[in-house]
C-alpha cells in the first residue's frame, strides 16, 4: 500500500497536478515540476512562493525564488532545508552564498527530492524487484548591485531518475529587484525555468520546463512591526482555472469551464506576512488561493488547504525556521530550515 502511494505521489508531482503552485500545470504539459515546490520554511510560510524578500534578516535560501535576492549580507551563510513529504518521500535543499570583493555575490544550491525505493510488480501483481526515483537541481547563481537595482542570474542542471530511466535539462532564472532608498519597500520581477532539454527519459519524449513569470512586492509600513508580501505569478496565462479546477468529463472528451473573474484573479496571487516581534523571533502567515481551490474535495471540504503558519527563532549563530502548511484538506506539511553564518561561528 505504501509503495502504491509513493507511485501516485511521484506521478502527482512529475505531471504537475497537485502540490504548491505546480497545481497550475496540465498533466503531461511540463516536466521537472518539482522545481515549483517550496523548498524552505520561510517561503512555505509566506504562501509557497515569493520574489521580493530582500529586506529583513539575511536568508541564503531565497535565491531559489529569485537570484536577485542574493546579496553581501548572506556571505558565508549556509541554509539546510527539509520537508518530510507523504509516504516517506523527502524534499531537501542546501544553499550557500559567497561574496566576492570584485565580482558580486555567488550562490550555490542543491534541491533533491527522494521518492525512496518502490516495489516493482507485473500486471498480475507478482513482485519483480524494486526501483528508485528522484529529482534534483544543481544551481549556481550570481547577483550584482547597480544603484537601487539588483540583478540576478542562475543556471540550473536539472535531472530526474526513474527506474533506470533518466532525463536532464538546463534551466535559467533571471531576476531584478528594486529597493527604495528610504522606505522599507521592495519590488521584484523574475522569469523562472527558462531553458531547454538535454535528454528525455525516452528518445521520443518532449520535455518542456515549467516556465513562470512573476512580480512581487514587500512593504513594511513605518512604525509597524509587520511586513506585507504579495506575489503575482503565472503572468503569461490568464485562465488557469478553466483547464484545472473546473474540468468536467463528458463522454470521451473533456470540456473546460471558465472561472469567474475574481477566482481567476486570486489564483495568480500569493499573500504573506511577517510579524517582526524581535530580531530573534518572528511569526509568519501565508495564503495561496490556487492551492486552496485546486485541492478541495469533491464534497467541498477545504480544511487548512492553502493556508500556512510559521515562526523563526534565532539562538546565537543559528536560526531555526518552522512552517506548517496545508496542501490537503486534512493533511498538513512540515517544513524545517536551519541557517547559520560561518563568519559568526568563526568569531565565537
Amino acid at each position: 500500500m505504501l509503495g502504491m502511494l509513493r507511485v501516485l505521489v511521484i506521478v502527482w508531482v512529475a505531471l504537475g497536478i497537485g502540490y504548491g503552485e505546480a497545481t497550475a500545470q496540465v498533466a503531461g504539459r511540463y516536466t521537472f515540476s518539482f522545481l515549483n515546490l517550496p523548498n524552505n520554511a520561510r517561503i512555505a510560510g509566506l504562501g509557497g512562493l515569493n520574489t521580493a524578500l530582500a529586506k529583513g534578516h539575511p536568508d541564503v535560501n531565497l535565491f531559489s525564488q529569485n537570484p536577485a535576492l542574493l546579496d553581501s549580507t548572506q556571505h558565508q551563510q549556509l541554509g539546510v532545508n527539509f520537508n518530510p513529504y507523504f509516504a516517506g518521500i523527502s524534499n531537501t535543499s542546501v544553499h550557500y552564498a559567497h561574496q566576492s570583493a570584485k565580482a558580486g555575490t555567488w550562490g550555490f544550491g542543491l534541491h533533491f527530492v527522494n521518492y525512496g525505493t518502490i516495489q516493482q510488480t507485473d500486471d498480475a501483481g507478482n513482485v519483480l524487484g524494486s526501483f528508485q526515483a528522484n529529482d534534483f537541481a544543481l544551481t549556481t547563481a550570481y547577483a550584482h548591485q547597480v544603484n537601487h537595482f539588483r540583478f540576478g542570474f542562475s543556471l540550473k542542471l536539472i535531472g530526474s531518475q526513474l527506474a533506470g530511466y533518466n532525463a536532464y535539462a538546463l534551466g535559467f532564472d533571471l531576476g531584478v529587484i528594486f529597493k527604495h532608498p528610504e522606505k522599507d519597500f521592495v519590488a521584484a520581477v523574475v522569469f523562472k525555468n527558462v531553458g531547454f532539454p538535454v535528454s528525455g527519459f525516452v528518445d521520443y519524449q518532449s520535455i518542456v520546463l515549467p516556465f513562470d513569470a512573476r512580480l512581487g512586492i514587500a512593504y513594511k509600513p513605518a512604525f509597524m512591526p509587520f511586513r506585507f508580501h504579495v506575489t503575482i505569478y503565472q503572468l503569461y496565462e490568464y485562465d488557469v482555472n478553466s483547464r484545472i479546477g473546473n474540468a468536467q468529463a463528458t463522454g470521451a472528451t473533456t470540456q473546460n469551464q471558465p472561472g469567474s473573474l475574481a477566482d481567476n484573479l486570486f489564483r495568480h496571487l500569493a499573500f504573506g506576512g511577517e510579524l517582526l516581534i524581535s530580531r530573534n523571533f518572528q511569526l509568519r502567515v501565508g495564503y495561496n488561493h490556487q492551492i486552496r481551490q485546486d485541492l478541495r474535495w469533491a464534497n467541498g471540504g477545504l480544511g487548512m488547504a492553502g493556508f500556512s503558519v510559521g515562526l523563526m527563532i534565532r539562538v546565537k549563530a543559528f536560526e531555526f525556521s518552522y512552517t506548517l502548511a496545508g496542501y490537503h484538506p486534512v493533511a498538513l506539511q512540515n517544513f524545517f530550515t536551519l541557517n547559520t553564518h560561518f563568519t559568526s561561528l568563526k568569531k565565537r
